[in-house]
């Protein structure tokens, strides 16, 4: 949840808001999808899919700023 709300798992990085937003995210989508009925091992998969996309997200979004930098010099 922490790496979810921006924290960062090597420290110095993130704020409590953060942490607190994702949480409330999570818990949403597991009582929500618990409602509809919806398969354990499904609702962990989507939010393992999640949180693996928000720690994905900055590298990639890091990498194409840096691509897109080295193509204007």
């Amino acid at each position: 949840m922490a790496v979810f709300g921006g924290i960062s798992s090597t420290g110095g990085k993130g704020n409590i808001a953060g942490g607190l937003i994702s949480a409330f995210i999570i818990v949403c989508l597991r009582v929500g999808l618990g409602q509809r009925n919806v398969n354990a091992q499904v609702i962990l998969l989507i939010i393992g899919v999640l949180l693996i996309t928000a720690v994905a997200l900055p590298n990639i979004i890091g990498n194409a700023k840096k691509a897109l930098s080295m193509k204007k010099n």
